[in-house]
């Protein structure tokens, strides 16, 4: 069995994932851990390291083409004169 180098095996994870820059943050896994149970969210957290999504790329692992921004996303939604509501959310329908 043939061993990769540590520089072949990032080349080969960066390809099948299609990263051409890693992002910073997390390495190009796309995901970190938070040291609170906060995350990316923010807010108060519990004492509990917590892998979440990386608040950098949001997922890609790639620092020039970041997936959707969660943050961005979640205010565009609150800030919506008519939100749409999460899948499975049935709180607009309690309302009515």
């Amino acid at each position: 069995m043939n061993k990769l180098s540590r520089q072949e095996l990032l080349d080969t994870l960066m390809a099948m994932k299609d990263i051409d820059v890693l992002c910073p943050k997390c390495q190009g896994w796309g995901s970190k851990t938070y040291s609170s149970t906060a995350t990316w969210r923010g807010g108060i957290g519990g004492q509990v390291m917590t892998t979440d999504v990386c608040d950098k790329c949001w997922g890609s692992g790639d620092a020039t083409k970041p997936w959707t921004d969660l943050r961005k996303l979640r205010y565009s939604r609150n800030t919506s004169p008519n939100p749409e509501p999460a899948p499975g959310d049935d709180s607009m329908e309690k309302s009515l």
